[in-house]
Order: C-alpha cells, then structure tokens, then sequence
C-alpha cells in the first residue's frame, strides 16, 4: 500500500520535471490510481477468501459442506466495487494532502529567494520526503480497515451459502482506540443476518461496513468482528 500511495507523489514529481508551476486543478489529471487500485483488489480478494474459508472451518460443527469456487465471483465482484469507491475516497484525501504539502513548500521556496530551477528541484526533493511521512500511518491505517472490511464481508457472505438460517452477533474487542465506539455492542442482541446493528446511531451490516453510511468514528481503528449463532438454537 505504502508503494501504491508513493506512486501519487512519484507522479507529480515526474510532473515537476515538465514545469514546477502545478495547479491545484492539475493534480486530478497529473496523479494515477492504477497502482492503488491493483493493490486494493488484491487485497480484498485474498484477505477474503483467507477468512471466508476459516469462518466455514468454524461452521465445521454444524457438519456444512464449503464449497470454494463459490468465492471467486463474490469477491471478484466486492473487489471491483468496493476498489472503486474507496479510490475515490483515498484519491481526494491524497489530493488534498499533497496540495497542502506543495503549497507549503512553494511558499519556502519563494521566501529562501529559488529561482525556478533551485525551486523544482527543492520541490521534488522535500515533497519526496515530506509527502512518504505523511503517508505512512495512513496507509497503515488503510490497511488495516480494507482487511477488516474485506474479512467481515466475507465472513458474513460465508454465513449466507449455509444451507439453514444464522444469525449475527457483534463482538466488540476492548481496546483504548476503541472503547468509545462501540459502547454496550457485546450487549447487542443477535439480529437477523440481512438486518442492520445500529452502532452509536449508525447502521452497519458488520464491522467495517461503510455501505450504509458509517462514518470514519465506527471504522477507522476498530477491532470488532462477527460472530454466528444458528437459528432456533
């Protein structure tokens, strides 16, 4: 993740080569996403059907049968999907970060006296290195909620090729990062698997479920996961 995102600043910097005079409006068109949205498909798709077959090992004790070409196309499809709202969601963060960051180092470079050539290569060599610091929790942290994301899709997508009814239960994980985000979850009652929990006034299928309209507060950093219970029982 970290290479796909230094790949944004690799392109301005190849940018900066043809002229330092970028605009704001230039960095939609000047920075690429192919890189990101490899890395994101991957991931998803390889996370998923890591957890998708370890959630039917657990679904072992109710002696179900997994099948597992099944998630090929599932997660074929999540992948193509998901990979193209959150580029678009990553690319704006990046955009609005290293504007930020140009912007900041153009301005030193106007009052350290550069003329253009000193002032592009200034730019290149500080938003090289400004820009790969900046990056680096946040692809951590993109990470680790597109593997929460993935992994609790597939567990719950899991559930559905189960030849009876299940229902869902959310267990939150205690942690300081945590806590307050999901008070009183571990209290929630178990809910239909095609139901909604609402999550301090938000509504999620599971955790990491941005598709109903959660926000970063029920997302970024959360430590929760599904859990099954077999209907009737």
């Amino acid at each position: 993740m970290r290479r796909a995102l230094k790949g944004m600043i690799l392109n301005i910097i190849e940018y900066t080569k043809l002229t330092p005079d970028i605009r704001q409006d230039m960095l939609d068109v000047v920075v690429k996403t192919d890189k990101l949205e490899k890395t994101l498909k991957e991931l998803y798709k390889t996370v998923g059907k890591a957890f998708a077959s370890e959630q039917f090992k657990e679904f072992n004790k109710w002696k179900a049968e997994y099948d597992p070409s099944v998630w090929e196309d599932i997660l074929e499809a999540y992948a193509t999907i998901e990979s193209g709202v959150k580029i678009k969601s990553i690319k704006g963060t990046q955009l609005e970060m290293l504007w930020s960051l140009l912007s900041e180092i153009q301005l030193e470079a106007v009052e350290n006296g550069y003329g253009v050539e000193k002032t592009a290569r200034y730019l290149r060599k500080e938003l090289l290195k400004r820009g790969i610091e900046k990056q680096q929790w946040y692809a951590r942290r993109i990470v680790h909620t597109e593997t929460g994301a993935s992994s609790n899709y597939a567990q719950i997508e899991s559930a559905r090729q189960l030849p009876f009814k299940v229902n869902k239960r959310w267990i939150a994980i205690p942690a300081k990062t945590t806590d307050r985000h999901y008070p009183g979850m571990n209290n929630h009652p178990e809910i239909d698997i095609d139901d909604l929990f609402n999550v301090d006034g938000e509504l999620m299928s599971q955790p990491f479920d941005s598709r109903h309209g959660a926000t970063a507060k029920n997302i970024v950093n959360c430590r929760c996961r599904i859990e099954f219970v077999r209907y009737g029982t």
